[in-house]
């Protein structure tokens, strides 16, 4: 009997530290979201085009499963030295950086996205060490008809002077399969 209790407290507690790692992931999700929401505190990102080229494999498979490609936009900077020590916002990525912005597209079967109206938040923008900010991109499959990613696509992270107004070709294939 008191290795049943054990056991259920176990799992009570195992499920209570998974849900309070999701409650804390949606709030970093809701502050990203707040951030591009924003209109009397954010300026506009410049236009950028982001292109994918996936292999015919990739695209036979996605067409089969009937899944879609997600392509996830963060507008990111280093922040200055005082604001890291006071640790004070809840959207700093696992490097370190600071979020300022963010922007998920889900795409069918188009292949091309036009980045545009973009926003990102003056007062954090102010926060940086650079005054200056990156653009990171990852794409992966929209996960409708499998729990894992099936497409290995290029990862972007430059700075914002170097791809507004262009065109950026990414490139991606089958994670298994290819």
């Amino acid at each position: 009997m008191k290795n049943k209790i054990c056991l259920l407290l176990l799992i009570f507690t195992l499920i209570s530290c998974n849900k309070s790692k999701k409650e804390n992931q949606k709030t970093i999700e809701k502050n990203k979201t707040e951030i591009t929401k924003s209109n009397k505190d954010s300026i506009i990102v410049p236009t950028f085009e982001i292109q994918l080229n996936l292999t015919q494999k990739a695209e036979k498979k996605l067409k089969d499963e009937n899944e879609s490609v997600i392509i996830d936009v963060e507008f990111i900077g280093e922040p200055n030295k005082r604001i890291i020590e006071t640790k004070k916002f809840e959207i700093y990525d696992e490097n370190g950086d600071l979020t300022i912005g963010s922007k998920r597209v889900e795409l069918e079967k188009e292949r091309t996205i036009k980045f545009e109206n973009c926003k990102v938040s003056k007062s954090l923008l102010k926060l940086l060490k650079n005054k200056t900010y990156e653009v990171r991109i990852n794409v992966f499959s929209g996960r409708k008809s499998s729990e894992d990613n099936l497409i290995d696509c290029d990862f972007l992270q430059e700075n914002i002077e170097l791809i507004k107004n262009k065109r950026i070709t990414l490139n991606g294939k089958l994670i298994y399969g290819e």
